[in-house]
């Protein structure tokens, strides 16, 4: 297991957080799969020094991605909440008019 391919399954998870619209089962399947190779290389590392590196790594990248899906999250909040509101506009205009 390299860091190569930590580094390319991070990039992975990148990918597809920049695209437009993407399967919430396909972010699931990416970070699993990120998660597996993580886990490997862990088991792998053996001096403490290179974990812990490792690990303060992972904790960064991990801060980073919880960072964009919290301001995806927020973005489909205020799309919905918009939504909702036209909703309501529109009921009240029919229901006077």
């Amino acid at each position: 297991m390299s860091l190569e391919q930590l580094k390319s399954a991070q990039q992975a998870v990148f990918s597809l957080l920049e695209q437009e619209a993407y399967a919430v089962a396909d972010l699931e399947l990416t970070l699993s799969s990120y998660h597996s190779l993580l886990h490997r290389c862990l088991e792998e590392t053996i001096e403490p020094q290179q974990r812990e590196s490792l690990l303060a790594d992972n904790l960064q990248w991990i801060n980073l991605v919880t960072e964009l899906v919290q301001a995806e999250r927020s973005a489909i909040a205020a799309m919905m909440l918009q939504l909702q509101k036209g909703k309501k506009a529109h009921k009240s205009y029919s229901d006077y008019n």
